[in-house]
């Protein structure tokens, strides 16, 4: 167990490097893995009204729940602020789907308590399988990212997953 100042997910820069790592497995063993990022919402607000520490307590308590969750070989970092990078190996579309699907509506089953009060939580989700839309890494946490914004266009806590757009589609539009 980790100290309660010390976080138990990994850096961004050792996410970027499993998430290499999974991607050549990906391609060594003709599978797939999912890389989600993960927005917790309204962060910015708590920050503002209570300070940098109680967000923090918020994002811990959700890595703690997400990591709950993880299967072995999974990942879990944290991204930026409040976006936390999921590596799911070994992973089809489908199951990256119902992955984010179960996490939106376990953070929002239940609040966090954190020092100073307890806050209702909200995630939303933006993903992309990989080595299909994305051959590296770099590939993979832009398409995620893509895929995160089109879900924060949504109304409430949401998922997309990342599709192309057909060569034709991105040029015709005048």
């Amino acid at each position: 167990m980790t100290g309660r100042n010390q976080p138990a997910e990994i850096s961004r820069r050792q996410l970027i490097e499993k998430l290499n790592e999974a991607l050549e497995d990906s391609v060594r063993y003709r599978s797939s893995s999912g890389f989600l990022l993960i927005a917790i919402d309204c962060l910015a607000r708590v920050e503002e009204a209570h300070g940098f520490d109680v967000a923090d307590e918020i994002i811990a308590a959700v890595a703690q729940r997400v990591r709950a969750r993880m299967r072995n070989g999974d990942s879990l970092g944290r991204f930026s602020g409040n976006i936390l990078g999921l590596i799911l190996r070994n992973c089809t579309p489908e199951h990256m789907a119902a992955a984010a699907g179960r996490l939106i509506s376990e953070l929002r089953e239940e609040a966090v308590q954190t020092s100073v009060a307890c806050f209702p939580v909200t995630a939303t989700i933006g993903g992309v399988t990989a080595p299909r839309h994305a051959r590296t890494a770099g590939e993979a946490v832009a398409r995620a990212q893509q895929a995160l914004d089109a879900a924060k266009a949504k109304p409430g806590d949401a998922f997309c997953a990342y599709v192309p757009v057909p060569e034709a589609a991105r040029f015709s539009a005048a």
